[in-house]
Parts: C-alpha cells; sequence; structure tokens
C-alpha cells in the first residue's frame, strides 16, 4: 500500500512539473498600433476546433 501511495506521489509531482516547464514564454513581442479595420485582419485565436477572431471597434 506505501509503495502505490509513493508511486502515485511521484506520478503527480512529475506531471506538475513538466505542465509548468511545457508552458510557452509571455515574451511573445504581439504589439498593435491599430485596431483591426477588416474582417480578415483581426488576429485568429483558438486551438483549431475552437476559435474566435479579436476584432474590435474604438468608441
Amino acid at each position: 500500500m506505501r509503495i502505490r501511495k509513493y508511486i502515485l506521489l511521484s506520478i503527480i509531482f512529475i506531471s506538475i512539473v513538466s505542465i509548468s516547464y511545457a508552458q510557452p514564454s509571455a515574451d511573445h513581442g504581439l504589439h498593435f498600433d491599430s485596431l483591426a479595420k477588416r474582417w480578415d485582419d483581426g488576429i485568429p485565436l483558438g486551438n483549431g476546433w475552437l476559435g474566435a477572431s479579436d476584432m474590435a471597434e474604438r468608441r
């Protein structure tokens, strides 16, 4: 029973550590001076199955 507990804790620890290193850095360099004027100028967001296009109108 103890061995199973240590194995489970080891798997959880390794999973958490590997997920934290797999995240991309926030330094992407995407900076825009103006908003998209046409629908195809927007930035596509999503994972290929579910997505959106970032467009806005300044009010």
